[in-house]
């Protein structure tokens, strides 16, 4: 037999008042456990309560029943808005009863929401209850209906629950548990819980390990079966109080209609398989501590919140503003306070401090903290419906479905018409119509039937409009008053009509329309006051005129036409309106490549079943253009589940601007059919998937492209590009390479979406005249062509689209083409270097501009050397060559060292090495005062100078890094330095600062200074560095300090790097 609340056999005894939990250990939930629905339990240091402070609220209180009323408060704070909802109830109103709500038809375990609870039960007013486990569905604390005991308390004293006696005498404890299951024998065993799910008692204490449990029919149709991870899970199935079945370590079974299910496991298993026969006799007997006396309801929740009127110490805080329940309880008990506050984008939430002194200042003297997050929800009937409604803002977007809630309900009789409750605008703007309703209530506030067209309207005063019908047409601006009449019974609702007067201005988002050909895209109005209120408004109730011949607007979504085209869209509101550009058309643009790309990762998936690889190509490998690329290898074979091979990319890729698809060269391997897609995270960190490709079926290179979703909130970032492999498709491994991302844009608003004409010049340069030649503002080139040189025709071209990207840089439209001929013949150099000055506007980060052209031969972009004048919007660069050339900015991430920040060349080194031209080592350092070899100064020289490295020209008896070769065989071609006399160059070898000087007087050609150094320490230099000194100095390219030029001293790597700054400069300008 069963001795328990489901036969009304046990005694209750009264709570003895200051019972509180002992411990304040914070329950902990172990990674095997199934995740527990601690949905608020997040990860917050201890001490970061949270705290605001109220600027203004608004509040709208309305009864739900006899007894019972909601209060909406709208509270503006110092963090954002916040929004509360508080539900009081008269427990000792004739007519208030309150009760558990369980699960869809009783049954725990079949989850709905708490609207939905409570429409099922007839319930007039909800809030959510008891946390519970995901998994499972079932609530971790107690859970009493009717007097009913359906799930018994937690084995814990971190759990406190609200409990309601059959005198409405509310219960705020720890709630325990004492059963046992008693043989034929007479031996017993201790029954852990009733229609429990898996939960931590204590740390490191499972409540299914060596613990027997019973499950009922309220648990649901099956009992729960062989635990994931728990072997040795004996199920002894009981009918009629007699054994029916055993069952080891077997899926759940049905738990008979009068009966249950005893679930044992370790020592508990071995009672129930040593003391039981099928058909033998089981009695089970449990209670619940502190004994009651007839306990009618019971929830179960987590921390008490306040006590004796005064905030509590809490059993387990959730820390963090999030949307939170909790219910609590006056000092004469007579009424109860149900309060959810909103979390999420439209309220801020509250902390659990917060949410207990917001308890004590609307009059708890008791209170209890119930599971919140996405479960929090209150639903009440409003006044005049026939049920209820949702009336609090979920965090996650719509209400999570729950186990149990709080349920008030009321057993008024119907009465007579009391009163109506009027419905519609109360802000309306000239010229629009808005029909109203009206609903009824009885005297008890039960619903009550009215004639929808029986109801009279009127509106005062007057100039506001009229009505027709239950339609208001607003005719002019003001405030007053709606009034609805029915039988004798009548309602004034306040109403206002905003007209220009009123008006400082409309607001469209988006504020413009940027849309490829045939796309759609929705738009929203609000009017903002001269008040600085803002009302939203629907279609109808604003003009919309389009011009431009850009598309059509239906409602609120305009629809691009299908050719490039630019126009507006406007707005209007009685006399104001708003205009949105519209510009309909794309445009591709190249964004990033791999050649200096870091902090690649490979991710598998599932975890651990798709080994692979992301990195960086090899020199042999292929690229589609220049020296990057990327490689995702990947193997599907362990697997015939979904399978997916990510490439990512650590921290993610910020992509500038509001793009509207990316763009890839992929190189395919060859029909394996895999997915490709790419991942961003948007600015409110929403993921959203780009399908880039549905099969990579092809060979060699193929450019692939996809569209970002629309409604993305910018800006984004590209976190991954990976393949997919379904479910039971084909398990293979292979090899695919990716390059040269790009972005597509539309084009600017106010564009038609094709290229500027592009203007061009055409100039003769005899030989010994200098000549310029202008393109424009963009522009200017001068030309010295040597004395005995051929005459030369020069002609110029703006160049507004090309497809020669390169990755890592970003052209500054337009480039330019510049070819020459000579002879009738096309050259492809000038005789002489050529000073080349392009303007620039809008960059907002002007020294990350390089002067690039376009090395065919090489199939690659190669950077000029050149300075930029930030202050004349100017970059000047020198060069004999001939063919595409223009700026780009550099968005190559700047180079990182970990040893410049105490040096005094800090700057100069990053400016430097931004511009490629010096170098840190592999580990990430500079090392600044290391002194510079020989191989490593004509390549700082080769760097600046743009020259070209030879793969010819070294006869040098020792070997010369692989690194320097280039360089090397570059300056000893040029005569700018040469080997010793025994034959070896000695690339190792550090320079002295006499050595750098000649040799920088060799490679800049400096005229001979007639001027003495005047160092002090002139002695200390050697003869054959004498001229090379005084040049340097002239030419301002090398400066002494402490008026010594300290000739025998080491040169080091940031005394390189500064002078070659000034190299630079000297080289371009001179």
């Amino acid at each position: 037999m069963i001795r328990s609340l489901f036969n009304a056999a046990a005694k209750w005894t009264r709570l003895m008042a200051g019972t509180s939990t002992s411990t304040r250990a914070r329950t902990k939930i172990t990674a095997w456990v199934t995740l527990l629905v601690f949905f608020l339990s997040l990860s917050w240091p201890a001490g970061l309560a949270g705290a605001y402070t109220e600027t203004s609220r608004t509040s709208e209180t309305e009864p739900v029943a006899e007894g019972v009323t909601v209060e909406r408060l709208n509270i503006r704070t110092t963090e954002g808005p916040l929004n509360i909802y508080v539900m009081k109830v008269d427990m000792a109103n004739e007519y208030v009863k309150v009760d558990t709500l369980v699960g869809s038809g009783g049954v725990i375990t079949t989850n709905r929401s708490t609207s939905n609870l409570a429409k099922e039960a007839g319930a007039v007013a909800a809030v959510n209850g008891d946390f519970f486990q995901m998994k499972e569905k079932a609530p971790i604390g107690i859970t009493v209906q009717s007097g009913e005991l359906v799930t018994s308390p937690a084995l814990t004293t971190s759990m406190n629950a609200f409990g309601l006696t059959g005198d409405n005498v509310p219960v705020f404890t720890v709630f325990g548990f004492q059963g046992a299951v008693t043989a034929p024998s007479g031996i017993q065993h201790q029954l852990s819980g009733i229609n429990k799910p898996t939960y931590q008692v204590t740390k490191d204490v499972n409540s299914d390990v060596n613990r027997l449990n019973m499950y009922t029919p309220r648990w649901g149709a099956k009992s729960r079966g062989l635990l994931q991870g728990l072997t040795g899970t004996v199920e002894m199935v009981v009918e009629y109080d007699r054994v029916k079945e055993f069952r080891l370590d077997q899926p759940g079974t049905d738990i008979p209609a009068s009966g249950y299910v005893l679930a044992g496991h370790g020592t508990a298993a071995e009672f129930l398989q040593q003391n039981f026969l099928v058909g033998d006799q089981v009695q089970v007997s449990y209670k619940v501590i502190p004994e009651t006396d007839n306990l009618q309801a019971a929830i179960g929740g987590q921390a008490i919140l306040i006590k004796d009127g005064k905030r509590h110490w809490f059993s387990n805080t959730i820390f963090g503003n999030h949307a939170r329940t909790a219910i609590g309880a006056s000092r004469d008990g007579k009424t109860l306070y149900l309060v959810v506050a909103d979390g999420g984008q439209t309220s801020r939430g509250m902390t659990q401090e917060e949410m207990a002194d917001f308890m004590i200042s609307v009059g708890a003297w008791t209170a209890l903290n119930l599971d919140g997050g996405g479960s929090s929800a209150m639903a009440v009937r409003q006044l005049g419906d026939e049920t209820v409604t949702l009336i609090n803002n979920p965090s996650q977007g719509s209400e999570r479905s729950i186990p149990t809630g709080l349920g008030i309900f009321s057993t008024a009789p119907p009465g007579e018409l009391a009163g109506l409750k009027v419905t519609g605008p109360r802000v309306m703007v000239v010229g629009t119509t808005k029909n109203f309703t009206a609903k009824g209530y009885d005297e008890h506030y039960n619903p009550y039937y009215v004639m929808i067209d029986d109801i009279s309207w009127t509106v005062s005063p007057g100039s506001l409009g009229r009505f027709d019908g239950s339609a208001f047409g607003a005719e002019g601006s003001g405030e007053g008053k709606v009034k609805a009449s029915y039988r004798g019974v009548t309602r004034e609702y306040p109403v206002r009509v905003l007209g220009s007067a009123d008006i400082a201005r409309l607001e469209v988002n988006p504020s413009a329309i940027a849309v490829r050909p045939g796309e759609s895209v929705a738009f929203s109005v609000k009017v903002v006051t001269k008040q600085g209120e803002v009302f939203n408004l629907q279609p109808g109730e604003y003009e919309v005129r389009v011009g431009g011949d850009v598309g059509t607007v239906t409602g609120n979504k305009f629809t691009a036409g299908k050719s490039f085209a630019s126009g507006q869209v406007t707005i209007k509101v009685d006399s104001t309106q708003a205009v949105v550009r519209v510009a309909v058309g794309s445009v591709e643009k190249p964004f990033y490549g791999f050649e200096t790309a870091r902090n690649l990762k490979y991710r598998g998936y599932p975890e651990g079943q798709v080994p692979g690889s992301f990195r960086l190509i090899k020199p042999d490998e292929p690229s589609f253009r220049g020296v990057g690329a990327a490689r995702l290898e990947y193997d599907f074979t362990a697997t015939d589940k979904t399978r997916a091979a990510y490439g990512n990319f650590e921290g993610g890729l910020a992509l500038p601007g509001q793009p509207m698809g990316i763009g890839l060269w992929v190189l395919g391997d060859g029909g394996n059919s895999h997915w490709l897609r790419a991942r961003i995270t948007d600015a409110s960190g929403t993921e959203k998937l780009i399908d880039l490709a549905r099969n990579v079926d092809w060979k060699g290179w193929k450019h692939v492209t996809g569209d970002l979703p629309a409604g993305i909130q910018y800006p984004v970032t590209l976190t991954d590009i990976y393949l997919v492999e379904p479910e039971k498709g084909p398990g293979d491994k292979g090899v695919i390479y990716f390059d040269e991302i790009s972005l597509i844009y539309p084009p600017e608003a106010g564009e038609t979406g094709t290229a500027p004409e592009a203007q061009s010049v055409q100039k003769v340069i005899d030989p010994g005249i200098p000549v310029p030649v202008k393109l424009g503002t963009d522009l200017e080139m001068t030309f010295n062509n040597p004395a005995k040189s051929p005459v030369y025709t020069v002609k110029a071209r703006q160049l507004w689209e090309t497809e020669l990207g390169t990755p890592g840089y970003n052209p500054v439209m337009p480039l330019f083409t510049v070819s020459g001929e000579a002879d009738g013949d096309t050259q492809e150099r000038l005789p002489g270097p050529v000073k080349i000055t392009i303007g620039f506007k809008g960059i907002s980060e002007p020294n990350r501009l390089r002067v690039m052209w376009w090395n065919g031969k090489k199939a690659a972009w190669q950077s000029i050397p050149a300075v930029t004048d930030i202050g004349a919007g100017t970059v000047t660069a020198k060069t004999d060559r001939l063919g595409t050339l223009g700026l780009m900015v550099d968005a190559r991430p700047l180079p990182r060292f970990s040893d410049t920040d105490s040096s005094w060349a800090k700057g100069i080194i990053s400016d430097m090495a931004g511009k490629r031209i010096v170098n840190g080592y592999p580990d990430g350092s500079f090392l600044p005062a290391k002194g510079v070899t020989r191989a490593e100064f004509v390549t700082l020289l080769t760097n600046t100078l743009g020259w070209e490295p030879e793969a010819e020209g070294l006869n040098f008896s020792d070997s010369i890094p692989a690194w320097a070769q280039g360089s090397t065989a570059a300056a000893v071609k040029l005569g700018v330095v040469r080997g010793y006399e025994d034959g070896t160059f000695r690339p190792h070898r550090v320079i002295t600062r006499a050595e750098m000087a000649a040799i920088l007087n060799q490679a800049l050609a400096l005229p001979d200074s007639t001027t003495p150094s005047s160092y002090d320490d002139w002695r200390d230099i050697a003869s054959w560095a004498v001229q090379p000194v005084r040049n340097t100095k002239e030419a301002g390219v090398m400066q002494g300090s402490g008026n010594k030029f300290r000739p025998r001293d080491i040169a080091n790597r940031a005394e390189a790097t500064a002078v070659m700054a000034r190299v630079l400069e000297y080289y371009v300008t001179h």
